[in-house]
């Protein structure tokens, strides 16, 4: 496949968008809000009771409403289905005084028509920052919510993307509606939607979480980006995140995106800005699918990239990459010298930059030699990946193997830690065995593309020693204990009972093994005198 060489264009709309939306962020352009304080003097704590505010009136629509550590307790109640429905004001901001959660909801009464309504946000100067809607700057919840079958909708009606501070937690069960802009979402706490959202521009997310919870969806949203480090967290949804057609997840090249829960991106584009060594995201806590169909640009920001393998979505606890990678990937900016491809290995994606030579997938043996261990069981075949073998009492047996490719390289681990390079046709330092354990030995091939592996593994059983061994007791009144040496762990204590008259029987039927003998040195046994004469002794195997 021959590489395009061509900047991607998502990554490349939002640089210039996250370039604007930065200068946005310094601009004087934004309504100047006054601060109108909720006091629920009134004694109900109703949006749009004058008394229940100071200065006395409710918020306009270039004002910002706050709410501090006065009351209302918990709720405040918004009757939005009165002035047509819709509420305007500048933006919502709970301060850093407030110590409890503040819910606003839909609530009709007496004095309200009992409708659906609307919150419509203009978009205030907010801690320096301009456009912004809501602002929580308390260690407690702001939530937005529905009661029964009256809906409160958030509308954003700011001159661009509006922002949205959560410093403090955020949550909205409303949905958020009739906004041609999206949001920036700033501030180290988490945001969560849970509505059927139908704003129809980007979701940028600058700092902290943001979380899709139930039956939370921003289907219309063009744009989905992760910047410094943040993260996408679909893990509360009922039903696996789907990436739309025409929808795209994009990262910041600077910093590695957390996707966190199920999310097919079966449909819609990876916009990936990756800087070599960098993974663009990393998948938690559920899988990532893709398919054939899926379209992947990566925007390469650095020096061009020689020939060899990119890790471009790692994984992490309990995450995985899964599904069909597609044929087609563009590799923008600083590109590849080569051709490129995808490949999924060990459940995480990587690029393939292959030079004008084939790259081998070859990560087979062609050879196991344990010396001086007996053979392998069953006897060495490449595609055959687990064997045992024994190996005599005292003795430190070398592995040595050849590869069927002489650019694949090969590591060396054993019982779990990794001993490091094990050179082909060259045997490993003495490997020292545990008596009456399996030691685990085990060989990782690398192929030459570097993402094609093999793991050969070799279990390996050392034999006790075969010295005629000296079995020893001390009897008491109620018990006989029999010892032998420890370097006989794995012998057989048999033991058999007759009269003594008869003595020793030659039939080898008349033995048995005592139960649990085989992974002791020892052995307590009870003496009852009305038994008839037992006789023990040890054997192996």
């Amino acid at each position: 496949m021959k590489n395009t060489l061509l900047r991607t264009h998502a990554a490349s709309i939002f640089r210039h968008l996250f370039a604007v939306l930065v200068a946005m962020y310094i601009a004087a352009g934004s309504l100047h809000a006054a601060n109108i304080l909720f006091t629920n003097t009134a004694g109900t704590p109703t949006w749009r009771l004058a008394a229940n505010w100071n200065p006395n009136g409710a918020p306009g629509s270039a004002d910002n409403a706050q709410f501090g550590a006065g009351a209302p307790g918990t709720n405040v109640s918004v009757n939005v289905g009165q002035a047509g429905g819709t509420q305007p004001v500048g933006s919502l901001e709970v301060l850093n005084t407030r110590t409890v959660g503040l819910t606003v909801q839909n609530v009709g009464g007496a004095a309200a028509s009992a409708t659906n309504g609307t919150i419509r946000f203009n978009g205030t100067t907010l801690n320096s920052v301009a456009n912004t809607v809501l602002r929580n700057a308390s260690t407690s919840i702001l939530s937005f919510s529905n009661v029964t079958t009256l809906q409160i909708y958030l509308s954003f009606n700011t001159p661009a993307s509006a922002i949205i501070d959560a410093s403090g937690p955020i949550s909205i069960a409303s949905a958020i509606t009739n906004a041609p802009y999206g949001f920036t979402k700033i501030g180290t706490s988490s945001l969560t939607l849970l509505g059927t959202n139908t704003y129809a521009g980007p979701t940028i997310v600058n700092a902290g979480t943001f979380a899709l919870s139930g039956n939370g969806s921003i289907s219309n949203s063009p744009l989905i980006a992760l910047t410094n480090g943040t993260t996408f967290d679909v893990s509360g949804l009922n039903n696996p995140f789907a990436l739309q057609s025409g929808q795209t997840l994009s990262n910041n090249a600077a910093s590695t995106g957390k996707i966190a829960g199920n999310l097919l991106a079966t449909n819609g584009t990876l916009s990936i800005s990756y800087t070599n060594g960098t993974p663009a995201f990393v998948q938690t806590n559920g899988g990532l699918t893709l398919a054939t169909n899926t379209v992947i640009t990566i925007d390469n920001i650095g020096f061009q990239l020689a020939a060899g393998s990119y890790l471009i979505i790692s994984t992490n606890t309990g995450g995985f990459v899964n599904g069909s990678v597609p044929s087609l990937v563009t590799v923008g900016d600083g590109g590849a010298a080569g051709t490129t491809s995808l490949s999924i290995s060990n459940s995480q994606l990587y690029l393939v930059v292959s030079s004008g030579s084939t790259v081998s997938t070859n990560a087979f043996l062609t050879s196991i030699t344990i010396t001086p261990a007996g053979s392998l069981s069953p006897g060495f075949a490449t595609n055959v990946l687990t064997y045992s073998a024994t190996n005599a009492f005292g003795i430190s047996p070398t592995i040595t193997v050849t590869n069927a490719d002489p650019t694949a390289t090969n590591r060396l681990i054993y019982n779990g830690s990794s001993l490091g390079a094990l050179n082909s046709g060259t045997a490993s330092a003495p490997l020292t065995l545990t008596l009456g354990v399996t030691n685990v030995l085990q060989v990782l091939v690398t192929a030459q593309d570097g993402v094609t592996t093999n793991l050969y593994t070799v279990n390996l059983i050392e034999q006790p020693s075969l010295v005629a061994p000296v079995l020893t007791n001390n009897a008491s009144a109620t018990s006989l204990t029999l010892s032998w040496p420890t370097d006989h762990l794995g012998y057989r204590l048999l033991v058999q009972t007759s009269n003594l008259n008869q003595g020793i029987s030659s039939n080898p039927n008349d033995w048995a093994t005592v139960a649990g003998s085989t992974t002791v040195t020892t052995t307590n046994l009870p003496i009852v005198k009305t038994n008839l004469n037992e006789y023990y002794r040890l054997v192996y195997p």
